[in-house]
């Protein structure tokens, strides 16, 4: 069993299993839908901790990649491929020289 589901993503699935609980313990009054929706949370939190969703297997999708790719691009933005040029070192003439002795 891969992991298919990333960081954000299960900590989103873990706050959205909470607050449904929530809503299904002090809001809903029939018990049909309340147990509905403590299996509804219990799957989220399940697949939040597993770090796995058989539905995103089934449709190939990976949250993981999106943002590994994300963190590879903000790196190639931050460091450029060509090495930058070195400032070249000033040349000392009669004018600098004479110049900074006046100073």
């Amino acid at each position: 069993m891969n992991k298919n589901i990333g960081t954000q993503e299960s900590h989103m699935r873990s706050l959205a299993g909470a607050l449904i609980v929530l809503f299904a313990l002090f809001i809903v009054e029939n018990y049909v839908v309340r147990i509905i929706l403590a299996a509804i949370a219990a799957i989220l939190a399940g697949t939040a901790f597993l770090r796995y969703c058989p539905i995103n297997a089934m449709l190939k999708r990976d949250s993981r990649e999106f943002q590994h790719e994300e963190q590879t691009a903000m790196v190639q933005e931050e460091a450029p491929n060509e090495p930058t040029p070195e400032p070249k070192p000033e040349t000392i003439t009669e004018e600098t020289k004479t110049d900074s002795v006046e100073e």
